[in-house]
């Protein structure tokens, strides 16, 4: 079982010489920093960035910006040039999460920025990233228990409808109706914390509200990490205007912020981080949950050694709500309709439900080879036709070796038979809104005979 409404992010940035490899949508900010000309060499530490945001909402700004008090005093600047026009009673909202138990709520997102090294400009990235979260438990106060799954994943040249899994990370969290978040200490995700928070009363178009609010970030120098650090500062939202789109009534939000941290401990990889944060979030107010939020940032990285760091760039996240998948039933459908194919398990497990295709009863692949036997290949297009009605669920597809060769060769080879195994079943592509995912682990979770080590597991995630 798995949380729906949380909506939180990782970010995960590798940042080397003339190497970016990204894997998950980021966090971004506007920020008025100088250019720091520093030095022009042009080798610079290999840097793995990992920030993590919430799929949760943004923050704005008021006429007088950021400088105001933190508090829950609610100011209406419709006349001061607001799109929303004039206030009307009836546009009065009470703004809240609402959460149901055994809800998921995915986050995708797509982040497009640009990179400058000590104020010169590096290179353009896109990257992107995923969440999930599965409301648990609801107390009666609306008060949400939530299991967030933050995803770590890398785009694949040549591969625009599957990415690869590069890892995940787990986070227990409570979050009251008007957001406010109860994070273990020691976690490191979700980047931002307390985002969006809704004040106690109604609020219409034009009014604008502060509360605090914080960042997290953590950050990987070659096999060190540092961090992580925590950021403080004051969010100010602005409601813009309320909107009918499809059906729901929305509330458009903006939310703005700027983060200042110094880090003076000695010892320290970094010097400052410093940034600003505009976001729009879409909000459907009838289900209490975020529809869309776009961030434009600027971000801006000082290190120890006098290097700087530079992103500037959009984020754009888009929400889907669906229910927690029915395990065992969907286990038991699979079992029954797949009896007849032969070296095909089927487990419950906690992610989801779990499809094993071994090498003991059916060579699904050559030896030392990611080709797919000619008689697998009937068998995997039967199971790709059924797997197409979970279209709006993400599916993982694992490989697996024996233990021969070196590990980097295990690795590639099953990161390999991952590949084929997908194209394979989807040949075409997904038609839904659920990613496809794969990954190849070589030899290191053994079964205990080569036959059986040498299989495809595919995983139906909530």
């Amino acid at each position: 079982m798995r949380f729906g409404n949380l909506t939180s992010f990782s970010i995960f940035r590798l940042l080397r010489k003339h190497i970016y490899a990204d894997d998950t949508g980021m966090r971004r900010f506007f920020f008025d920093i100088p250019e720091y000309r520093l030095s022009a060499a042009n080798v610079f530490p290999a840097i793995f960035f990992i920030v993590v945001f919430s799929a949760v909402c943004p923050p704005v700004f008021t006429e007088e910006g950021l400088s105001a008090d933190v508090g829950t005093e609610i100011k209406n600047e419709t006349a001061s040039g607001s799109s929303s026009g004039t206030v009307h009673s009836s546009d009065a909202a009470l703004l809240r999460f609402i959460h149901r138990p055994g809800e998921v709520l995915h986050a995708d997102a797509r982040v497009m920025e640009s990179v400058y090294a000590d104020g010169l400009y590096y290179h353009d990235a896109e990257i992107t990233e995923s969440s999930v979260s599965v409301t648990k438990f609801v107390d009666e106060d609306g008060t949400a228990s939530l299991e967030s799954v933050f995803r770590t994943e890398e785009r694949i040249a040549g591969a625009p409808w599957y990415v690869e899994w590069v890892s995940e990370e787990k986070v227990l969290i409570t979050r009251d109706v008007r957001g406010r978040l109860e994070i273990p200490e020691n976690a490191a995700r979700p980047v931002f914390r307390d985002i969006p928070v809704f004040p106690d009363d109604p609020v219409a178009p034009g009014d604008s509200w502060n509360q605090k609010a914080a960042e997290v970030h953590l950050f990987r120098f070659g096999d060190v990490l540092a961090g992580p650090y925590r950021a403080d500062f004051n969010a100010v939202y602005t409601y813009l205007e309320r909107i009918e789109s499809e059906g729901r009534d929305l509330a458009r939000i903006r939310i703005e912020y700027d983060i200042h941290l110094p880090v003076r401990e000695p010892g320290e990889p970094i010097r400052m981080l410093s940034g600003r944060s505009v976001h729009h979030l879409l909000w459907d107010i009838e289900n209490g949950i975020p529809v869309s939020r776009v961030e434009d940032f600027e971000f801006f990285l000082l290190l120890s050694d006098g290097y700087s760091r530079e992103f500037r760039g959009r984020q754009e996240i888009e929400y889907r709500r669906i229910p927690v998948l029915e395990r065992e039933r969907v286990a038991d459908d699979f079992r029954k309709e797949f009896a007849e194919i032969p070296g095909m398990d089927v487990e419950v497990i906690g992610e989801g439900v779990r499809l094993i295709l071994d090498d003991a009863q059916n060579i699904y692949f050559d030896p030392e080879s990611a080709e797919i036997s000619k008689s697998a290949r009937a068998y995997l297009e039967i199971l790709g036709n059924r797997l197409a009605d979970y279209a709006d669920r993400d599916i993982l597809i694992t490989g697996h070796t024996a233990h021969y060769g070196s590990a980097e060769g295990r690795r590639d080879l099953s990161r390999r038979r991952a590949a084929a195994a997908a194209e394979a079943l989807f040949p075409a592509g997904r038609s839904g809104s659920g990613k496809l995912y794969i990954r190849g682990v070589g030899s290191e979770i053994p079964t205990g005979t080569d036959a059986k080590d040498r299989r495809v597991e595919i995983l139906i995630l909530d």
